[in-house]
């Protein structure tokens, strides 16, 4: 069962709730990936493959494809301008660049 935090970010795709991150006491960032399956309301924490990102509060998540894309975020030190993937087909993480705003 995954336990109490604040400021993760979730999304929905798949009948699956992701959630990632997040605080437990307001002392220090989480950078960990669970999935509860709203079929069979199961928790389950996954080990996704690759590069993980830096723990974080507040990213944002958004779904495309096959992949959920995460944005920033809060280190607790720095405001975060960076740019991942999860792909939920094989449970793995890809680091992007740095976003360059215009």
């Amino acid at each position: 069962m995954l336990a109490g935090r604040l400021q993760h970010s979730s999304i929905i795709c798949n009948r699956k709730l992701y959630v990632f991150g997040g605080e437990p006491d307001r002392l220090r960032q989480l950078n960990d990936m669970h999935v509860l399956d709203l079929t069979t309301w199961n928790w389950a924490e996954l080990s996704p493959l690759g590069a993980s990102p830096t723990a974080r509060v507040s990213s944002s998540a958004q779904f495309k494809g096959n992949k959920i894309y995460f944005f920033g975020g809060f280190d607790g030190t720095n405001w975060r301008n960076d740019l991942f993937a999860f792909n939920v087909g094989n449970y793995s993480k890809y680091l992007h660049q740095k976003p360059k705003l215009q």
